[in-house]
């Protein structure tokens, strides 16, 4: 729900989650909010209206928060592309909610899957996680990736920028060594 700070009256109540929300953050101009749940989607909802414009499977995500501009969404499994079409369309006075017939992977950078076995670039599945280094929690900023382990162990993943063209192009390339 929504309320007003001054008033205290309810203005908008935010339908679609099948379960409860772990996080929820405004956008920098408050024309949208996002917000995360334990049904593992991430849903971006306007604020004016309540329609939810943008909704991703993503996994168990604890954390969300949007970068200036609301290009994307960050969340500690990685980056969310905002979907501005969606929002442009959404903002036309209508009387249904805009939202696609299914639920879309846009997620940008590197990220974790929602199953937690895998880091992934641009949803695309990367690096393969042993269970034991499976995330309980985990946070991405840029091309470093640290996770928090079921074991207590924190392991950091930084991916070196060089290599960044090869897989925007999608160039295979093999890995000498990965320890952890």
């Amino acid at each position: 729900r929504i309320w007003r700070t001054d008033t205290g009256d309810c203005i908008q109540e935010l339908k679609g989650h099948s379960r409860s929300a772990r996080s929820v953050a405004f956008s920098h101009d408050s024309a949208l909010v996002a917000s995360a749940s334990v049904d593992r989607t991430v849903r971006i909802w306007r604020t004016d209206a309540g329609d939810c414009v943008q909704a991703v499977h993503v996994g168990f995500a604890s954390h969300v928060s949007f970068e200036p501009g609301n290009v994307r969404l960050l969340t500690d499994l990685g980056a969310i592309t905002v979907h501005k079409p969606l929002v442009a369309e959404a903002s036309v006075a209508s009387t249904t909610p805009v939202m696609p017939n299914h639920i879309r992977d846009c997620r940008f950078g590197f990220g974790i899957t929602g199953d937690g076995c895998w880091i992934s670039w641009h949803g695309n599945n990367l690096l393969w996680l042993p269970v034991d280094f499976r995330p309980s929690c985990s946070t991405v900023l840029g091309s470093t990736i640290a996770i928090g382990c079921k074991s207590g162990r924190v392991i950091i993943v930084r991916f070196s920028i060089q290599e960044l063209p090869e897989l925007q192009h999608g160039v295979q390339f093999g890995t000498n060594c990965v320890s952890f």
